[in-house]
């Protein structure tokens, strides 16, 4: 029904909301100094420079902004969970000009979400945001569904890869 339906999209964005404030408290919380606690978990990368890359590779975010719990590997794109919990990732991507952007989020080789951004005559956008349940261990990145051409750029930063534990779990 549209109630059924308008009620799990409400759930699903205010728990995506949630997900984002947690994440923005942990960092605020360190730039004022606060410690960190032993449960936490957070990355964000950026691509420093345009990258075109051929079907089925991995993006590598080469520049991190943050790496709580040192989980993500910028040499190889590739965020492998230090603890078991709820994450939630994040993935913007900006085409180079009259380039394509077509990603899919992976854990442990299997496609969660993708992101599509395509035009003839400019730049183009995509993006997504995923909640996912991870075993220490588990391995999350983005990968290209077809050749691709991806904006990057240090000052004016558009393509992003991003994540941090919400709930921690004990297995």
């Amino acid at each position: 029904t549209d109630t059924e339906s308008l009620r799990i999209y409400l759930e699903t964005n205010i728990i995506m909301i949630l997900a984002v404030c947690v994440g923005l408290a942990m960092i605020l919380s360190v730039a004022v100094g606060h410690e960190i606690p032993d449960t936490t978990v957070a990355f964000s990368a950026i691509l420093s420079k345009h990258t075109n890359l051929p079907k089925g590779a991995v993006v590598v975010f080469d520049t991190v902004y943050i790496n709580f719990g040192n989980g993500y590997n910028s040499k190889t794109g590739v965020f492998t969970a230090t603890k078991a919990g709820v994450y939630v990732f994040h993935l913007h991507t900006l085409s180079a000009f009259k380039g394509v952007a077509y990603v899919g989020l992976f854990l442990n080789d299997v496609q969660r979400v993708s992101s599509f951004g395509k035009t003839d005559n400019a730049f183009a956008s995509g993006g997504n945001t995923v909640i996912l349940q991870l075993r220490k261990k588990d391995r999350v990145y983005v990968k290209a569904h077809g050749p691709v051409s991806l904006h990057g750029d240090t000052k004016l930063t558009y393509t992003t890869f991003s994540g941090n534990i919400i709930v921690p779990l004990q297995k």
